[in-house]
């Protein structure tokens, strides 16, 4: 695991909830913190209630960020229950094998940062990303975290 200024790196993480639900939404980077919390409040307001902290995925190219689409998760208390067309729900939720890296803040500027530091890394170590690009946002003693997590495989495994 490295560490450096705010920057916590850490191999073989995992994914794992119980009762998550989903939905996707086109966004843009301008747009995308309005989106997410508009995506939150419609799981909500469909008698749910949250249970851990909210995650996403960006399901399209990094390379067009005007024209995103990503996949909103919040894990709910919530057994299922039935859902509005186009929401999805797991009862179990498991991604393993994950490298994540982690920072201070959740502003673009140190999520720019940390994406540039997660693709030197994969570079230098001749990492195969095998998952669309995880970041999930969470408040640790009352300070703001980022993960930006993918599922990889070593190229000399």
């Amino acid at each position: 695991m490295y560490n450096l200024a705010n920057i916590v790196v850490g191999g073989n993480q995992k994914l794992q909830y119980r009762n998550v639900v989903s939905v996707y939404k086109k966004t843009s980077l301008n747009n995308l913190d309005q989106d997410l919390s508009e995506a939150i409040e419609y799981i909500l307001a469909q008698g749910f209630t949250l249970a851990d902290s909210f995650f996403y995925c960006i399901n399209s190219s990094l390379l067009n960020l005007d024209e995103m689409v990503i996949q909103v998760f919040v894990p709910v208390n919530e057994p299922y229950h039935k859902l509005p067309k186009k929401m999805y729900y797991n009862s179990y939720f498991q991604i393993l094998g994950l490298m994540m890296v982690q920072a201070k803040g959740n502003s673009l500027d140190v999520i720019q940062e940390k994406m540039k530091f997660l693709i030197d890394i994969i570079l230098e170590d001749e990492i195969v990303v095998k998952s669309p690009l995880f970041i999930r946002p969470k408040k640790i003693n009352g300070e703001i975290y980022t993960d930006l997590i993918l599922k990889i495989d070593r190229k000399n495994d």
